[in-house]
């Protein structure tokens, strides 16, 4: 497979979230995570998505999955909505 599709999924589930289609975002996502597995980014943005859904709980498998790969300013989001 083309590892440019999982920008392409990236990109529109950007759109989507910006027209509040929260889940069409999140579909999109799990789309470009199954291309590019390591695609912390795609991540990070389900994560907040899911944060807005109050879906804690996949909200920081993704968070603490995103800092795994590398961005590290994750792990205030992680003491803000994990720790609990």
């Amino acid at each position: 497979e083309n590892p440019n599709f999982s920008y392409a999924y990236f990109n529109r589930a950007n759109l989507k979230f910006q027209n509040t289609n929260y889940i069409g975002a999140i579909e999109d996502l799990s789309k470009a995570l199954t291309i590019a597995p390591d695609f912390s980014e795609a991540y990070l943005n389900r994560a907040l998505i899911l944060l807005i859904l109050d879906n804690q709980e996949q909200a920081c498998r993704d968070l603490s999955k995103a800092g795994e790969l590398g961005i590290s300013n994750v792990y205030l989001l992680i003491g803000r909505y994990c720790n609990n």
